[in-house]
């Protein structure tokens, strides 16, 4: 297991073409996708406002100019991009919640966050497509559908970013916990963003964190690169959308706010969007926005 900090890394390949696109972001934009989404959305339990959420998103992707289906049994969102014949990036996020949680950061502030890219990278042409998963709290079987049928989607998976709860931020001693198993030393204030991959996952995780040393340097990122004896002992390192890419062997990383190990809200009624502290969570999307435009450029 190799921990790496954002702050190993130097300004490296500067584009101001990412920069300035980045810089598109914004915080009223990720203040409107949560409040029309907020609210307890479990697939059985509240199925009226998950439908709601699902056509919601489906919509606003839609209105941003890309071919949006809805995928298998438990109602995946796809948007793909237009007039693109390339393996694809694929950003991700579940919008479902556990049942009786507004589930403002687990999971509203990811899918805040993934429109919001969505809106941002339409107006480039890149190979990049958005996934918005139901069912992860039921087992993750909305990804595990996605996966087990991608021989008809019809792209290539070149790399996937997950984004799971990216919107809590504390800049208090003693806010952030480190779960068992997990070597890092002296991190108790949770104002990062930590990003997760496997053996596959590597390089994809370095450069992230090299693009989020040169685009976002105000936001500090922690990376955790794990192996599979680790994944073998450590569940929580299988509990998001991210781990049925790993067990098909494809590059992802998921992004991450640490959930309990931070958020004392989580999975309660107390996950309210008063909560989301929407600087950090935009500053975690604009990173997005910039090591996807890197990773497509750096492709090209």
């Amino acid at each position: 297991m190799q921990i790496y900090h954002s702050s190993q890394f130097r300004v490296k390949n500067f584009r101001q073409n990412v920069a300035t696109l980045t810089k598109e972001t914004s915080v009223s934009h990720l203040q409107n996708t949560l409040k029309n989404i907020v609210g307890a959305r479990h697939y059985s339990f509240n199925p009226q406002h998950n439908n709601f959420v699902k056509e919601w998103i489906a919509t606003q992707l839609t209105d941003y100019g890309y071919s949006v289906y809805l995928q298998g049994k438990y109602g995946n969102i796809v948007a793909l991009p237009q007039n693109v014949d390339s393996a694809v990036i694929v950003i991700a996020a579940h919008y479902d919640s556990i049942a009786e949680s507004p589930g403002a950061d687990d999971n509203g502030s990811a899918v805040a966050a993934l429109v919001e890219c969505a809106r941002v990278l339409a107006q480039c042409s890149i190979p990049v497509c958005f996934v918005a998963f139901n069912c992860e709290e039921d087992g993750l079987l909305g990804s595990y559908d996605f996966v087990e049928n991608l021989n008809h989607f019809p792209y290539e998976v070149k790399y996937v970013h997950v984004l799971e709860m990216v919107g809590f931020c504390s800049y208090e001693e003693n806010s952030q916990e480190i779960p068992a198993g997990i070597p890092i030393e002296n991190v108790r204030i949770g104002d990062f963003i930590a990003l997760v991959g496997d053996q596959h996952s590597g390089e994809q995780l370095t450069n992230t964190l090299q693009s989020i040393a040169t685009y976002s340097p105000n936001l500090p990122a922690l990376g955790l690169l794990v192996d599979s004896i680790s994944q073998s002992f450590l569940h929580i390192l299988k509990r998001s959308d991210h781990f049925p890419f790993w067990q098909a062997q494809i590059p992802a990383l998921m992004w991450t706010d640490t959930a309990e190990y931070r958020n004392p809200h989580y999975h309660k009624k107390t996950d309210t969007i008063d909560t989301i502290d929407f600087d950090f969570l935009q500053k975690v999307t604009e990173s997005v926005v910039a090591c996807v435009l890197e990773q497509s450029l750096s492709d090209s």
